[in-house]
């Protein structure tokens, strides 16, 4: 079954500062366009992040690195007005990805 997926574009930007003189934290922003296009839209194929805030905490001591990370990723939603999948189920049905992927 063609998708028609087209080529996502990424951009990423971030920086990093030292809190101490053994802890440091990065922190980001990605922006995405969706590849999937609204006429072949459907549950198994939702993949529409286009927001992510990265975040990294570091902490060394002596040889050691420890590492903690998280990233938020805003609530994206697409709508079909009309999908060309042979089945019509999905038809102007709204898919919302939450904000954390599983």
């Amino acid at each position: 079954m063609p998708l028609q997926w087209k080529e996502q574009y990424v951009f990423h930007a971030g920086a990093e500062g030292s809190l101490t003189e053994s802890t440091t934290i990065r922190a980001g922003f990605a922006l995405a366009n969706g590849p999937v296009p609204g006429s072949t839209l459907a549950p198994l194929t939702a993949a529409i992040f286009s927001k992510e805030i990265p975040t990294v905490l570091t902490w060394r001591r002596g040889r050691s690195r420890y590492e903690a990370d998280d990233a938020f990723r805003p609530t994206a939603s697409q709508i079909v007005a009309q999908n060309s999948l042979p089945a019509r189920e999905y038809d102007t049905a709204p898919y919302i990805m939450l904000g954390r992927s599983p």
